[in-house]
């Protein structure tokens, strides 16, 4: 008898700690999500290569930049501008922001970036075209059998590596004025960049071009870095995606490299997709601004909720409180029927 005593104490005590955490559950916090999303920069953003992919058409794919504007339930008609060109390098970009091109959505709440890969890279596709003959797709299906000791070749790799310093010098000065040019025109987006990944890991190319290659994507990397440091020194603001680090050592399985294409093929934009996704999830964005009309509907129904939230807890109490009366009543019935019946 004491061990079904017991046990009916223990579920009284279950189904009144229930009904506290039940009541407590109805105050949750809420994170404002953006309301608007722009997207500008290189191919990588516009989905080059994806399937359905058209040139001209960024939204057709499911590039990293439309899998977030999914989750956000923006589209063309709803807030989300995917502005991204294929090839395009961080002058041009920058150009397109001093002139005016994007004030009409620069004001967006998110603003995605990936740029710098083709300040880098048309200069050694140039070099391996005109210094060894060979397009990427050649490269992907057979090794370099070319003398990097030979003087001529040498000249011709010193010169690159002269010309890709050149360009990451400038693109440290494009991509610093890139960020500023943003926030003289929208103070309060949040921008999130990616850094430069390594298209050429799995290709059989000489360890010696490939370490040189792999140097200056990582000196663009931490020119990047150090704008994005800058900017951030007097409001944070810039997040910057380590994309080199998530793709490293796996170009063969993010990208479509093995078949002559740098770009990220759809297991390397869902890597990316899932990295935007963490930084968005910790920022907490402004509430979406309304009309005076809209204001007003949105109080009234945040009123309701809250009487609707008012009355469920009210009802929880309640409940709590006739299962504690009912669960002490039932208990001390069964007391006195244990009594009486030791006294007969």
């Amino acid at each position: 008898m004491k061990k079904f005593l017991s046990a009916v104490s223990l579920l009284l005590c279950f189904l009144l700690m229930t009904g506290i955490y039940a009541s407590a559950q109805t105050e949750l916090e809420v994170i404002n999500p953006p309301h608007s999303l722009l997207v500008l920069g290189d191919s990588i953003s516009t989905g080059c290569m994806l399937y359905s992919y058209k040139k001209g058409n960024n939204y057709n794919t499911q590039s990293y930049a439309n899998l977030i504007a999914r989750d956000l339930h923006l589209s063309q008609e709803r807030s989300y501008n995917n502005l991204a060109a294929d090839g395009q390098t961080s002058k041009e970009l920058l150009l397109k922001i001093q002139s005016g091109e994007y004030d009409s959505v620069i004001d967006s709440d998110l603003i995605l970036i990936t740029i710098g890969g083709n300040d880098l890279l048309g200069e050694f596709l140039d070099f391996l075209k005109e210094s060894i003959g060979l397009d990427l797709i050649d490269i992907s299906k057979t090794s370099i059998n070319a003398d990097f000791t030979n003087p001529e070749l040498m000249s011709k790799l010193n010169e690159l590596i002269s010309n890709i310093d050149s360009n990451i010098s400038v693109f440290s000065d494009n991509f610093s004025k890139i960020l500023a040019g943003i926030r003289e025109k929208n103070k309060d987006a949040y921008i999130i960049c990616q850094t430069v990944y390594n298209p050429l890991d799995c290709l059989p190319i000489p360890d010696t071009v490939k370490t040189i290659f792999d140097n200056k994507i990582k000196l663009i990397n931490n020119n990047l870095r150090s704008c994005v440091k800058l900017q951030n020194s007097e409001n944070i603001c810039v997040e910057v995606i380590d994309v080199y680090h998530l793709f490293d050592g796996q170009s063969a399985d993010m990208t479509n490299m093995l078949d002559g294409d740098i770009h990220p093929n759809q297991a390397g934009h869902k890597k990316i997709y899932e990295a935007v996704k963490t930084s968005i999830e910790k920022h907490s964005f402004a509430p979406l601004e309304t009309t005076e009309a809209e204001q007003s509907s949105d109080v009234l129904a945040s009123r309701q909720l809250y009487d609707i939230e008012k009355s469920e807890g009210g009802s929880v109490l309640i409940m709590c409180a006739f299962v504690g009366v009912f669960g002490i009543c039932l208990l001390t019935a069964i007391i006195i029927f244990i009594r009486k019946k030791k006294a007969k």
